[in-house]
């Protein structure tokens, strides 16, 4: 076996929701606008970053 080996994974992102749902999202679009918002708000707590993606996954729910 050769240690020199690589596997690529195709990127997901992960979020939990208020009432314990998972959103799988595994879009390249979707998830590059996600790790835009995270970047965007660095120095932020992690319950308002949630809050903000949450918002991008699912704006019926989470929208403000």
């Amino acid at each position: 076996m050769t240690k020199n080996k690589r596997i690529e994974d195709e990127p997901v992102f992960l979020l939990r929701g208020d009432d314990e749902e998972i959103y799988y999202i595994d879009d390249p679009e979707v998830i590059s606008i996600l790790d835009a918002k995270v970047k965007s708000m660095q120095g932020k707590s992690d319950d308002e970053i949630g809050s903000a993606l949450l918002a991008i996954v699912n704006p019926e729910r989470y929208g403000r």
